[in-house]
């Protein structure tokens, strides 16, 4: 195939990703809808990668991409699959080099939970077998896709090796070369063997078949993530997780205890510089308000930093963004610093330390306010961001009588501004915004700079945002409930 050339009448070809006599990829554009499509081309006579085909067609997961269309003639099959728009783990990593601590064992558990589908989902698990960074893709979203099924096999309980070996030298496991037959084991494995290789740079080609201990390598990744990855990728198969739900539970355990042993100690010691941000729900915009909070501290010349203490870590996601740089081991996005309630390990708090120490202004992104990080937190403010829609002022007011403590404040997202301003009206001592929610290119947009203006101002902090914090009471929670009542019946 030849880029530009249409093929099965629909699909143009637009980048060769990769030619070889057995299979081939490429990247193709469906031309009546102009969405973006994978078509490989495999040769039928080898059994080895039509096996794939009929493995794609059982599996239903959403961090696999789906066949949508299979074209056979006399010697070729060619499959077409859903475009993932974005990069191998590979390629992230040739590019920016290795990954720190917190979003290596992010993507690990994210692997985890595909290959625990793959285990579990058939009658006899499915041995993925050739985990390694170019069959992993990191979305723009970053979401985790496991792609590229040609060596995957179903366990034969009747076999004590493979007939075939196969595998990626640097990644496989000794049993994928005459060692054992292939199980679970193998891919926890893989996984452990990926897992370094994110945090290094190296496998085990690199490393003449024996794991450099990581502390030699890099001194911010914590004892425990190493201890997993040593028993992981254990040579002896006996040796290793019995499962890949064992050695997902392991990682999320190291994520959890670091959270509770790290920052939370810190926050609560320097609360009187903390913004706390957080959504009535899911999606409706506390990581965006947090954001822009903090450019606006920063055009105010102050010394600010924001936290990531949401649950699905989209801030330190931005790693991998074309505009993030780590300075000092620190992530740094559109001249923000960025912390995560999971990125530093144990024994770095002097760290947490100094920076909160510098600041005149903590932004801390919660995500929604029924976190488990945030529960009995208060800050010196607190901003709430909720919708008004008819579908949600259900949950605005059950939200506003269950669980507003003092010193809150209410950004109204999507809003009408009729709206706000009734519900300002009606709610005394209660300040309710109408925040003026645009796109991330915004961020620079004089809107937002009025808009912080006229908050720090009803904060009595003024234009200035003074560096000194005083919690103010806003309003009596018992008027402010009678208040509320009479208002959602009017």
């Amino acid at each position: 195939m030849r880029v530009g050339e249409v093929v099965f009448d629909k699909y143009e070809i637009i980048r060769v990703i990769k030619e070889s006599e057995a299979v081939s990829v490429y990247e193709a554009k469906h031309i009546y809808l102009h969405s973006s499509w994978i078509i490989k081309k495999i040769c039928s006579r080898n059994p080895i990668y039509t096996n794939e085909i009929q493995i794609l067609k059982s599996l239903n997961h959403e961090n696999i991409p789906l066949i949508t269309d299979v074209f056979i003639d006399a010697e070729t099959t060619y499959v077409i699959r859903e475009y993932i728009e974005g990069k191998t783990l590979g390629e992230i990593i040739r590019e920016k080099g290795v990954m720190s601590e917190v979003m290596a064992v992010k993507i690990a558990i994210d692997i985890c939970c595909v290959l625990e589908y793959l285990h579990t989902h058939f009658d006899n698990p499915l041995i993925y077998r050739d985990i390694k960074p170019d069959n992993i893709i990191l979305s723009n979203q970053n979401k985790v896709h496991l792609i590229d099924f040609g060596i995957a096999r179903f366990y034969q309980s009747n076999k004590d090796a493979d007939t075939e070996y196969l595998g990626t030298r640097g990644f496989a496991a000794p049993e994928q070369y005459g060692m054992g037959q292939t199980d679970v084991r193998t891919d926890v494995f893989g996984v452990g063997i990926l897992l370094y290789f994110m945090l290094t740079r190296k496998n085990l080609e690199e490393v003449s078949s024996r794991l450099e201990p990581i502390r030699f390598i890099r001194d911010d990744v914590g004892e425990e993530v190493e201890q997993i990855i040593q028993k992981a990728s254990q040579f002896n198969i006996e040796q290793r997780y019995a499962s890949i739900t064992q050695l997902k539970s392991a990682l999320e355990k190291t994520l959890k205890i670091q959270t509770q042993e790290s920052i939370d100690t810190f926050l609560s010691a320097y609360k009187d510089k903390v913004i706390c941000v957080s959504g009535v729900k899911s999606g409706i915009g506390a990581t965006h308000v947090s954001t822009t909070l903090t450019k606006y501290l920063l055009a105010c010349k102050k010394k600010c930093v924001v936290v990531d203490m949401s649950e699905n870590q989209d801030l330190m996601s931005l790693e991998y963004t074309h505009d993030a740089t780590i300075e000092e081991g620190l992530l740094k996005w559109n001249a923000m610093t960025i912390l995560s309630c999971t990125g530093q390990r144990r024994g770095t708090g002097v760290l947490f330390k100094d920076i909160f120490e510098a600041c005149d202004w903590i932004v801390v992104d919660f995500g929604t306010h029924d976190n488990q990080s945030k529960q009995d937190f208060i800050g010196a403010y607190n901003i709430i961001v909720a919708g008004i829609a008819p579908w949600e002022m259900s949950r605005l007011e059950e939200f506003f009588m269950e669980n507003t403590t003092k010193r809150t404040v209410y950004f109204i997202n999507h809003s009408n501004k009729n709206q706000v301003d009734e519900l300002n009206h009606s709610l005394e001592h209660i300040y309710v915004y109408d925040y003026p929610y645009d796109k991330m290119e915004a961020l620079e947009d004089v809107r937002y700079q009025q808009f912080y203006n006229e908050v720090f101002n009803d904060w009595g902090r003024g234009e200035q945002c003074l560096a000194s914090v005083t919690a103010e009471t806003f309003f009596d929670i018992e008027k402010f409930k009678i208040k509320f009542q009479k208002s959602i019946k009017s």
